[in-house]
């Protein structure tokens, strides 16, 4: 069966007209090819129309494979979230069972809460070990370990990710042309990287390449705030105080002092 035979059937099992099933959501005209499959339906949407009749979403998705954009919409809300300081949404985001598919994914967010609770020395030592074995023992990637990764990097030695920084700066060196989300995490995976060996003087030529990968990163709306914290951690490793503060300035005049404050003034990761 496929995806909009599926839904087709959903909608006829609820005993709804397709205005009453995509209302709010899509245009129902647009529906209506989907149903015929003649075009697709997005994910996003999809989603949107199975939360509107308190369909599992999960189980729908993992029938095609498709858990992973699930996966995203809460790996975004999560990091938001984190980057707000925002623990009580956190929280809600773990507790509720509908929302992610991925076991890993609702460690690194009980990982954060630790952080912002500043409870990481209580944190279960044996999820640690999980979510570094998950990272050493993958061969394919995907934008759920890459963001697993990105969100976990403060429970490793700076020594014991390099092999991982580096084969993310190999890999990603040849070719630019990924999608957003990809980047997005990459960016992050970067200036995390950065602001560690910020933290260790030996460790000077570890950000130099860390720095030449950003820079070399399209700059697209989407990760300004990464560049801009690349750039903010390069005027530190230099001394340079002036760029600093123009930096900070820049981000506090267009709402973002929650990601000076959050991320790139904070002590660690």
């Amino acid at each position: 069966m496929q995806v909009y035979q599926k839904i087709k059937k959903m909608r006829q099992n609820l005993g709804l007209r397709q205005i009453d099933m995509v209302s709010g959501v899509i245009d129902v005209s647009f529906y209506s090819r989907i149903e015929r499959g003649e075009v697709k339906m997005r994910a996003i949407n999809l989603i949107e129309i199975l939360r509107t009749h308190d369909m599992s979403i999960v189980s729908f998705m993992k029938d095609f494979g498709l858990a992973e954009p699930e996966n995203k919409i809460w790996r975004d809300k999560a990091t938001d979230a984190f980057l707000h300081g925002n623990s009580v949404e956190l929280k809600q985001i773990e507790s509720d069972p509908k929302n992610l598919s991925s076991l890993r994914i609702k460690q690194v967010i009980s990982l954060m809460i630790a952080k912002l609770d500043h409870k990481l020395a209580e944190f279960d030592p044996q999820i640690k070990a999980d979510l570094k074995k998950c990272i050493f023992k993958v061969d394919n990637w995907n934008a759920d370990l890459w963001w697993i990764f990105a969100n976990s990097m403060y429970i490793y030695e700076l020594n014991d990710m390099n092999n991982v920084i580096k084969f993310v700066f190999e890999k990603y060196t040849v070719n630019y042309d990924y999608d957003i989300d990809t980047l997005k995490i990459l960016a992050m995976i970067t200036v995390n990287y950065m602001k560690m060996c910020l933290q260790d003087a030996d460790n000077k030529i570890e950000f130099q390449m860390a720095e030449k990968f950003l820079n070399k990163l399209p700059a697209v709306d989407e990760i300004f705030l990464e560049k801009c914290a690349g750039a903010y951690f390069t005027a530190r490793q230099n001394g340079n105080f002036l760029e600093q503060n123009r930096i900070v300035s820049l981000l506090y005049d267009n709402g973002y002092d929650y990601y000076v404050d959050n991320f790139m003034k904070s002590p660690a990761l």
